[in-house]
């Protein structure tokens, strides 16, 4: 019914999905929204572009093949209708590689050296002091058996 890029998919009036008219276009199942933008930069001073505002929809949001895209056609409300094919595809790239190294302040320092190493120390072994051997020497031995309490 509202035919192809042929037609601009707008055959026939009833195709209209979104966009900025007095008759104000929506549909609930377009992915997209297309409104006048703002001119600015070579736009502004010379006149001679349109630029859009396009923003995505509920169901837009949760679509799941971005990849893949999505075409529509844009007809001007201007004598003859001209319009434009648009196409929305998500491109997925890999963020160019971030070289890491060497850090400036390690090369002024120059490349590590060898630290000397200390000569090992014999660790003396220690005994206890001569004050507590005759203490423990003079104990009384412990009771082999022990002794009932009253």
């Amino acid at each position: 019914r509202c035919g192809g890029l042929e037609s601009l998919y707008c055959k026939e009036w009833g195709c209209e999905t979104a966009g900025t008219a007095y008759w104000q276009p929506r549909s609930s199942w377009d992915l997209i929204t297309v409104g006048q933008g703002h001119p600015t930069g070579t736009c502004e001073r010379t006149g001679w572009c349109n630029p859009l505002k396009i923003e995505f929809t509920e169901p837009g949001k949760r679509f799941r093949n971005w990849l893949q895209g999505r075409t529509w056609g844009l007809r001007f409300y201007v004598t003859g209708h001209p319009g434009v094919q648009l196409t929305i595809r998500l491109v997925i790239t890999s963020p160019p590689p971030v070289v890491v190294g060497p850090d400036p302040v390690l090369a002024e320092q120059g490349p590590p050296r060898k630290i000397p190493f200390l000569p090992r120390v014999p660790v003396p072994t220690l005994s206890p002091p001569a004050s507590l051997i005759p203490t423990v020497q003079a104990s009384p031995p412990a009771p082999s058996t022990p002794s009932p309490t009253t």
